[in-house]
């Protein structure tokens, strides 16, 4: 079974996809018409996610994966994703599971 992820240290971490997401070498990259969001996982809401390198060492970088996805399914599965830590209470520092399937 996967280590837990965690909760974030604050709502407004910075997170080091834009960099991957910006980067030349970015597969996929969307034309300035496309409505494509980049988005990270480990999610960017989690100790794991792209900004961990900034609070744990270098030896975290690029310890994550980036992708484009479609804006409005994503922005849509953050909104859940918030209101998941809220209604089951998780709180900062407090570990949980991501299943994948059954």
């Amino acid at each position: 079974m996967p280590p837990p992820a965690w909760r974030p240290r604050s709502p407004r971490r910075p997170s080091g996809d834009t960099y991957t997401c910006n980067s030349p070498p970015m597969p996929g990259r969307p034309g300035p018409d496309d409505e494509l969001d980049c988005d990270e996982f480990p999610m960017a809401s989690t100790f794991e996610g792209a900004a961990r390198k900034d609070y744990e060492g270098s030896q975290y970088t690029d310890e994550f994966s980036v992708r484009y996805l479609d804006r409005v399914e994503n922005q849509e599965a953050g909104r859940r994703l918030g209101a998941w830590y809220d209604n089951d209470r998780i709180l900062n520092n407090d570990a949980f599971k991501i299943v994948v399937g059954n």
